[in-house]
């Protein structure tokens, strides 16, 4: 298994299907948060990555937070959205958003599963 270390602003590759029938896409995603513990004291955590295309942010700007809080009986609150900002791309992003919020919403439901998964 390859040995993959993280940190605030770690480029790393992001592989999706299913956006687009029968189309991989892949784009590279830059670390910008990882708390190991929300200040707040809540016991969450958080990671969060914004996209990097390649263009300064002309063609679209995002960026995906995802909160996981331990509610203490074996089940995890789980938190993920990716807000998407102005850019050349955002009417066709825009056009896929139904697309988009099932394969998030699916996102965030195996990460729960795996998450509950190591207790």
């Amino acid at each position: 298994m390859q040995d993959i270390r993280l940190y605030i602003g770690a480029a790393t590759t992001f592989t999706t299907w299913g956006i687009l029938p029968l189309v991989n896409s892949t784009s590279i995603e830059i670390v910008t948060a990882m708390e190991a513990e929300l200040p707040d004291g809540s016991g969450g955590r958080m990671v969060a990555w914004r996209s990097d295309d390649g263009a300064d942010g002309v063609l679209h700007r995002a960026e995906h937070p995802t909160i996981l809080a331990d509610l203490g009986d074996g089940t995890t609150m789980s938190i993920s959205y990716e807000p998407y900002y102005a850019g050349l791309a955002t009417g066709a992003i825009a056009a896929l958003k139904p697309m988009l919020q099932r394969l998030f919403e699916q996102q965030n439901l195996d990460l729960k599963a795996y998450v509950e998964g190591l207790h």
